[in-house]
């Protein structure tokens, strides 16, 4: 199988860590955002490897880090999935709820307050066809690149190697 490597120069091994995080299990912003902008480049088929390499890096606690980060993003990225659904539903159920009451009101008011029955109805489908379309695609998205950063193979070189 081929191999996608990552590397990380680490001039620090305090800059993998949010520096807010007593016991070192949350990952700096700026290592993350190397990670997810690397991992774009990724082919399919390809076994992920990061590779740290520079200042002396505790292996066992960076990989204790990276998998209790990486598990915790996963969650979060479960949740809002949750989240989307009861959205969805919510805002579907507006809309055609407004959507009917415009039919039904349709041949018995004036056009002004139906017009705006049904574009409220409207839009409500339209928000909820967003998270649909844009949303819950990206979602699965950024769940598949934690997936498969949470099964990548960590390695620590020391300078030199």
């Amino acid at each position: 199988m081929d191999r996608f490597e990552i590397k990380i120069k680490v001039n620090d091994e305090s800059e993998l860590y949010n520096s807010f995080d007593p016991e070192g299990l949350t990952l700096g912003e700026d290592i993350l955002a190397y990670l997810t902008e690397r991992y774009s480049e990724k082919g399919f088929g390809k076994k992920s490897v990061l590779t740290f390499s520079g200042a002396d890096v505790d292996a066992e606690h960076l990989k204790i880090a990276l998998r209790h980060h990486i598990k915790a993003e996963l969650d979060k990225v479960e949740k809002q999935k949750r989240l989307n659904i009861i959205k969805q539903l919510r805002l579907l159920l507006i809309g055609v709820v407004f959507i009917a009451a415009g039919i039904f009101f349709s041949g018995r008011s004036d056009s002004v307050p139906i017009e705006i029955l049904s574009i409220v109805g409207s839009f409500s489908v339209w928000e909820a066809a967003n998270i649909w379309i844009v949303e819950n695609p990206t979602l699965k998205m950024r769940k598949r690149l934690l997936t498969h950063l949470l099964e990548a193979d960590i390695a620590v070189k020391a300078d030199g190697n």
